[in-house]
Parts: C-alpha cells; sequence; structure tokens
C-alpha cells in the first residue's frame, strides 16, 4: 500500500497566470462599463460584481486575504467618495443621498479586485501606481461626467483635487496589499 501526497507547485504556471490576469481586467471592465451605462439601475452590475468577486476569491490560495482586502478597500473607497460628495468636489446626478451611489461601491469592490491580479505588478512600484492613480482615477470621474452621472461645480480644480486624493488612496491601498497583516492573513 502506497501513499501519495501531492504538494502544492510553489511555481506558477506562466500561461494560466497572464491569463488570470487577462480575465481579471477584462471582467473589471465589463463589471466598470455595466455599472457606468446602468448607473441608476445598479443591479446587474452588483450580480456580476459579486460573480468576478466569488470566482476570484475561489480560485485564490489567500481567499480569506483577498475577501479582507476587498472589504476594506470598498470601505476606504467608498468612505474617500463620500468625503468629497459632502465637500462639493462633486455630485452626482439622479442621486440625492449623502452617501455614494451603489454603482460605485461596486466599482470600489471591483477595482480591489485587481490589485492583487491584473494590478499586482505595481505593488512593488507603489510610486508608480500612485502616479498613474492621479491620472487614470480622475479619467473615471470624467466618464462620469460624459455619460452624465457626475457634476462638478469647478471643473479644473477639482480634477487636481481628486488627482491627489488618487495619488494618496493608490499609495494607501498598494502599501496595505503589501502590509503584514494581510501577508498574516495569507498563512490562514
Amino acid at each position: 500500500m502506497s501513499i501519495s501526497i501531492r504538494l502544492k507547485s510553489t511555481r506558477e504556471n506562466p500561461i494560466k497566470t497572464k491569463i488570470s490576469k487577462f480575465f481579471n481586467i477584462i471582467l473589471f471592465q465589463i463589471i466598470w462599463w455595466t455599472a457606468l451605462l446602468n448607473a441608476p439601475s445598479y443591479i446587474f452590475a452588483s450580480v456580476l460584481a459579486l460573480l468576478f468577486i466569488s470566482i476570484q476569491v475561489s480560485l485564490s490560495d489567500h481567499s480569506l486575504k483577498e475577501i479582507v482586502f476587498v472589504l476594506l478597500v470598498t470601505l476606504l473607497g467608498s468612505v474617500g467618495d463620500t468625503t468629497l460628495l459632502y465637500f462639493d468636489i462633486f455630485e452626482f446626478i439622479q442621486h440625492n443621498s449623502s452617501f455614494i451611489p451603489i454603482w460605485l461601491v461596486v466599482i470600489w469592490a471591483s477595482f480591489a479586485m485587481t490589485i492583487g491580479h491584473s494590478l499586482n505588478w505595481l505593488i512593488d512600484k507603489k510610486i508608480l501606481g500612485s502616479f498613474l492613480g492621479a491620472i487614470f482615477g480622475p479619467l473615471s470621474y470624467l466618464s462620469g461626467l460624459k455619460f452624465n452621472l457626475i457634476a462638478f461645480p469647478d471643473l479644473y480644480s477639482n480634477i487636481a483635487l481628486l488627482s491627489a486624493y488618487w495619488f494618496m488612496m493608490m499609495l494607501i491601498i498598494l502599501n496595505f496589499y503589501d502590509s503584514r497583516f494581510l501577508k498574516r492573513l495569507e498563512k490562514r
């Protein structure tokens, strides 16, 4: 009688990794566009995001880390954007609440799933990641402007503020992903 033990390979298949990263960014883009194009009705984007997160977490070797990270980044982004809303950096058209709309919460949760996957190359390049955030973060809000979802009381100065906001958010998010706290969760 022989007993065989199958150990998990410590080396990842590079093709599988590239495919996984490709699908990660594609699914994020699908959710982002779905959320934007169906903003008042956020149900479909929410279901897609839950499916996306569930698939990513189930395929992850560190599912507890993924769940905690997504929850905390979603909370951070939602509180941050709600603070910007409170200070009239932007306002939402067709949304009369003091909290950001659900479709934006869905985008934050989906964005969090890209950090450990398709955007994981930024983890060791935090300053570059922050500069990219300072450029592409505000462009997301400008897309909201283009789709008549967001209005800016003072477009140019508020875009500059959003740029600084996204620089800091990316720095916080990338440092948090690389934190000891989350690394301890990898072992569970």
